[in-house]
């Protein structure tokens, strides 16, 4: 008798650490994925920053060719009227 409840006892607590040993990977494993996320967005946050930047440049420059041109074109201008 003093065996079986034993033995009763001795299954529950091995069924209990079974248990938390599951919600315990479980947790680690949800602590990982969320890791991971954390990880992706920042590099996607890097990666729009960075592409963003690009875009400005881009814009800069193209934004620095028209103001070029422009003023060539006005000093075209100023000197045909002046040589007519």
């Amino acid at each position: 008798m003093l065996e079986e409840k034993t033995s009763y006892y001795v299954s529950k607590l091995e069924e209990a650490d079974a248990k938390v040993a599951n919600v315990k990977q479980r947790q680690e494993e949800e602590m990982r994925q969320k890791h991971i996320a954390d990880l992706l967005k920042r590099i996607d946050k890097r990666e729009n920053v960075e592409r963003i930047t690009r875009i400005q440049e881009f814009e800069k420059e193209h934004v620095m060719e028209k103001i070029k041109f422009d003023s060539i074109r006005a000093e075209q201008l100023r000197f045909f009227k002046k040589k007519s």
